[in-house]
């Protein structure tokens, strides 16, 4: 129960297949498409039309629907197509590649969908239920294409890096600071997915990129080697060594042999040696402040800074990672808080304790409460209760007493009675006033307001802002409702685009556009909910959200269970 709890507050503070219309042209022949949709029929919608109830409320009959704006064009499904040119350096097409409709997209004010390879390449095994709503669709800065047991590496833009001559591999690895894994011969290495450059030679049982021109390379499950970008052995690493990076202070800290070595990350030169069994990275340097280490020696545990300087000497059981200024301590088996300078601020006298950024619950013979002041021990909320989480957004805590779940304010004050039975609690991306209540399924809430029911518990709910937006930037959330359609809410839970997509995704930070499945087709649409993109694919595989280059997939209209995938490149208005 505790680690749900402990989970759930971390949470806080962070249909039909395409019909070909016309005869079906060679896939190395230039393709076309059409501007402008038809109207499409209104979504059809059980909502109440008085708006919705308190207790079950359901969506509006006023939203908008699939209609293109009063601005688009006129031309319609059907209509000539218009040719778009062949992108430069297409691939050839394969014997089985398939061949996509005449027109095989459908758009309004300028969208488009640029074709960079034919319709050839294998999917993988990519689960459709796995991509959209709380995972959203798959982003990143490089492409792995399968064809014929082997794989090839295309970079963001489309453009083939390699040959297809690597070994099959899972294509959701992704590459850090453009830096990714690679397979030949049953051997990995590293290629820069920017240019298509071969930084680390296949000769290694695995490569992880470190960041920083470092990779770590896996010789055999005993030995491991920290390279730089020429190839060059950095270190040696046994099974029990450990290796931070710590680039805002320009350190490398390594265990081994007993002893933490801190060097340098421009020359490797040594900065400083001391005793240490087991290293942990407590906490990551900041503006003004070195990272601070737990070095465990002699059976306990300290903490040293990013240079070996000793903060505080091994005496405890364990300590936490730091949230701000303040880590847990255990020591003889009770808790308590130490501050980033080492001075221990709440002494260990608690059975249990949860450390935040600036307060603590704490626990003794079963009872919850919070010291609300780290730096006094003030303990500002009494242990009266079954549990008490951290403070959110508006300075309110949850708490839970007799299965019931309500809030506290910093004074103690009961804000909402415990009268639900499962745990509420305030969100970024709600507006003030707003509050989640925890549903019985992983990601399902409602939403509440001044005592009312905005949303019922059953629907599905994006909390964390994909695609990089930052969660009080971005004023539509997620939403699934108990028929698994997906729509968007504003942060007052009410919805602004209907629940009637397949699948959707958050919108694209900048781009004001978002991936969705309608009747088994991806489209985009814009935050009116309009269609501004209809194609004849039936699944997206992944994309780069900058470069709008996406894998597509398209099924054999000889068997239909079988899809095939290219790459292409949305679009958009000038």
């Amino acid at each position: 129960m505790k680690t749900a709890w402990i989970l759930a507050t971390l949470l806080l503070l962070s249909g039909c297949t395409p019909t070909l219309l016309k005869p079906v042209p060679d896939p190395s022949t230039p393709v076309s498409t059409s501007s402008v949709p038809e109207e499409p029929e209104a979504p059809d919608s059980s909502s109440d039309a008085s708006g919705a109830p308190e207790e079950q409320p359901e969506e509006p009959s006023s939203l908008p629907d699939a209609q293109p704006p009063a601005s688009a064009g006129s031309s319609v499904k059907g209509e000539p197509a218009v040719e778009l040119p062949v992108p430069d350096g297409m691939p050839p097409a394969a014997s089985d590649a398939l061949k996509l409709p005449a027109q095989y997209v459908w758009s309004e004010a300028g969208y488009g969908l640029e074709l960079l390879t034919p319709v050839q390449y294998e999917p993988g095994h990519w689960d459709p239920d796995s991509r959209g709503g709380p995972r959203g669709f798959w982003t990143g800065d490089f492409f792995l294409l399968q064809q014929g047991g082997k794989s090839a590496v295309a970079n963001a833009n489309g453009a083939l890096l390699t040959g297809f001559d690597l070994d099959y591999n899972d294509p959701r690895w992704l590459s850090k600071d453009g830096m990714a894994e690679i397979f030949r011969n049953g051997k990995a290495g590293i290629i820069d997915v920017r240019d298509g450059s071969m930084v680390i030679p296949c000769a290694y049982q695995a490569v992880r990129p470190r960041g920083h021109g470092l990779f770590e390379a896996t010789v055999d499950p005993d030995l491991t080697l920290l390279l730089d970008r020429e190839g060059n052995t950095v270190f040696e690493m046994e099974r029990s060594d450990s290796c931070y990076l710590i680039p805002g202070d320009n350190i490398l800290a390594l265990q081994q042999e007993g002893m933490l070595r801190l060097y340098r990350m421009d020359d490797y030169t040594p900065v400083n040696n001391c005793s240490c069994e087991k290293l942990t990275l407590l906490r990551e340097s900041r503006e003004g402040e070195r990272a601070l280490l737990g070095i465990y020696t002699t059976g306990a545990w300290g903490i040293c800074d990013s240079e070996g300087n000793e903060i505080v000497e091994p005496l405890y059981d364990d300590i936490g990672y730091f949230q701000g200024d303040y880590a847990d301590f255990t020591l003889n088996g009770k808790m308590g808080v130490i501050r980033y300078d080492g001075e221990v601020v709440v002494k260990p006298e608690w059975e249990d304790l949860i450390v935040y950024e600036d307060c603590a619950s704490v626990c003794k013979q079963g009872r919850w409460g919070m010291i609300t002041d780290l730096d006094n021990s003030e303990l500002g909320i009494e242990l009266a209760y079954d549990f008490v989480g951290a403070y959110g957004k508006g300075d309110y805590a949850v708490f839970e007493r007799n299965n019931k779940f309500g809030l506290l304010d910093r004074a103690g004050n009961e804000i909402i009675p415990p009268h639900y039975d499962n745990m509420i609690y305030q969100s970024d991306r709600l507006a003030t006033g707003y509050y989640l209540v925890q549903g019985n399924r992983p990601f399902s809430y409602g939403i509440v307001h001044d005592g009312k029911v905005v949303l019922t518990d059953n629907h599905d709910l994006v909390l964390s802002p994909l695609n990089g937006a930052a969660a009080e930037e971005e004023p539509y959330l997620l939403v699934c409702n108990p028929r698994e359609q997906w729509g968007y809410l504003d942060k007052t839970g009410k919805f602004v685009i209907d629940t009637r997509f397949d699948r959707a995704d958050e919108f694209i930070a900048g781009r004001d556009v978002a991936f969705v499945s309608l009747d088994g087709e991806i489209c985009l649409i814009d935050r009116d909910g309009h269609l501004v993109l209809e194609t004849v694919f039936t699944d997206l595989i992944c994309y780069h959200p900058e470069t709008m280059v996406g894998m597509f997939a398209y099924p054999n209209p000889a068997d239909p269970e079988e899809q095939k995938v290219c790459l292409a490149r949305v679009i958009f208005p000038e």
